[in-house]
This record gives C-alpha cells, structure tokens and sequence, in this order.
C-alpha cells in the first residue's frame, strides 16, 4: 500500500520523513525494556536457591550485561539440571544476548529452549520473535500457529490460566503481519488481542492494563502505517491515558512505555500540522518521562528543531 507522503510545516523541517521506521524502532525499544523487566525478576526468583543466578541478577542490575551472560555462560556448563531448568537457563542466556543487540547468538539458545519445553509460551514467543527479526518469518509463522492452536485449546477449558497466552500470542502475530505488509492480518490478531486484554482487565486491572495499553499502541503504529493520521490519534490517545495512570504509580517501570506512547503521538501531531504550542507540550513531557537515554535524546534534538529556544 502506497502512503502519502507527509505534509511540511511552513518554514520547519521535515523531521518525520521516516516516521513509520522510527515508530518500528521505537517498538523494538519497548520490547527490549519489558525484556530486561523480566530477565531480572526471573533471575531474582530463581536466585532464591542458585548463587549463580543471584550473581547474574545483581550484574544485570549494574547494566554488565558482558558478565552477567559469563555467569549463565557457567551456569549451561555445570550441565543438565532436569529439562525445566536447563530450558530456563538457556532461555536467560540468549535473553543477555538479546540485550545486547546480538540475536544470531541469542537464536541458539533460544531454540534449545523452545526445543526443551515446547509449550512454553514466553521461549516460543523469544525464538519466533528472533526469527521473525532475523527474516526467517516461514518458521516463525509456523511456531505462532502452533503455539496459538495449543492456547485455544487450553483456554476453552480453563480461560482463566490462559487467555492471556492467547492473546500474547496474537499480539506477536500482529507484529509478524505488519513487518511482512499483511496489514490487514496485522489489523484482525491486534483486534481480538485487545478484545482479550480489556476483557481480563476488567477483572484485573492491575495485571492488564499495561496489556491493553500495548496493543492500543501497536494497533495505533499500524494506523500510522496506513496512513489513518485520525484513527492512530484516537488509539494513541487511549494508550497514552491508560500509560500515564500505570506511570503515576510506577514512574520507573512505565516512564519510557509512556514516552514511547508520547513518540508516536508527536509524529502524528507534527503531520496533522497540529500547533507547535502543543507538539512542544508532549515533547517536555517525554523528556520528562523518559528513563532511557535515547528517548531523551530524541525529544531534546526535536524541542531543538520545534520548539522555540528548544525549551
């Protein structure tokens, strides 16, 4: 599907050329965040009764990531600990990997993980996912269909335990069909994913909003993607309602999620010709919000450009 090019302020730059690219780039980011999230909880869990486990944690901490796979590294070689355990141990050391921006050394150990325990619905969604980014979408289609066939059957017994696979699964379909041009594929798993995210957090809000937020904000790129500036505003606009509650409340855990949001409404607001006054409003509240430093980054190189005085 052919976009429309962007219309240009008068008189201002044309900092949004490449709009959709910096809102993949900005996705890849948000997951890379909620990774490290759970790397360090499961780490902190599993070093209740592992010294080496509670050592790799605290270096995750420290940002040493480079020692931290070293200490996983040794975890792997003092060898077989029963299926559960050698799945979760590769599954840690191809997440550092993962963090570390090297995913043909995360995609081994990743599979070997996914190989041990098949039905573990996070190892297939890290393997499908390094797949799907190393351009191996056949295979990575497959281990979604898979994955999403087991979790329907499972949630028609018990829906409670897993829906929320279900819709996990759906969600990372949705980013499969969108990076592949399925758009409307890409529309339809987004869809019953937020379905099932808002239908679980009515019961538990605390658990799930973020899930909704995340869909509403993948669902808004796809807008953005297809040129529906109104339709991706309205969707943008709900994540950012939901995102700046869940921030109140955990400035740390949600601060750059929020700013991501944040990010993808600016692009919006900039092709919109909407007013400078309130571009800049959003880009102070980003630079506020946002914990990593790239983000920070990007709002203060666009207050530079927009804003007057950058301020």
């Amino acid at each position: 599907m052919k976009r429309p090019a962007p219309r240009r302020p008068n008189g201002a730059r044309n900092i949004f050329g490449k709009s959709i690219e910096l809102a993949a780039k900005i996705r890849e980011a948000e997951e890379w965040a909620q990774k490290y999230r759970e790397l360090e909880q499961r780490l902190a869990t599993q070093g209740q009764g592992e010294p080496l486990a509670q050592l790799a944690q605290a270096l995750l901490k420290e940002g040493k990531l480079d020692e931290a796979g070293v200490i996983l590294d040794r975890l792997l070689d003092i060898g077989e600990k029963g299926v559960e355990q050698t799945a979760a141990n590769h599954f840690n050391r191809a997440e550092v990997y993962a963090l570390q921006f090297q995913p043909h050394k995360a995609l081994p150990h990743y599979e070997k993980a996914y190989r041990y325990r098949p039905d573990n619905v996070q190892y297939a969604f890290r393997y499908a996912r390094t797949l799907q980014q190393q351009h191996n979408y056949t295979t990575a289609h497959s281990v979604y269909q898979e994955v999403l066939t087991t979790y329907r059957q499972l949630a028609q017994a018990n829906p409670q335990a897993y829906l929320s696979d279900v819709a996990k699964t759906l969600n990372n379909l949705g980013l499969l069909y969108s990076d592949t041009q399925r758009l409307s594929e890409s529309e339809q798993a987004y869809q019953e994913a937020l379905a099932i995210h808002r239908q679980l957090a009515q019961a538990n809000p605390q658990a799930y909003l973020s899930d909704v937020a995340m869909t509403l904000n993948n669902l808004g790129i796809l807008r953005l993607d297809q040129g529906n500036l109104q339709q991706a505003q309205t969707l943008i606009a709900d994540a950012l309602t939901l995102r700046r509650a869940l921030w109140k409340h955990h400035a740390g855990a949600y601060g750059n999620d929020l700013a991501q949001s944040l990010a993808i409404e600016i692009m919006i607001l900039q092709r919109k010709e909407e007013a400078v006054t309130l571009i800049c409003e959003r880009l102070r509240e980003m630079g506020h919000v946002a914990r990593r430093e790239s983000l920070k980054q990007w709002a203060k190189e666009r207050m530079v450009q927009v804003c007057k005085n950058g301020q």
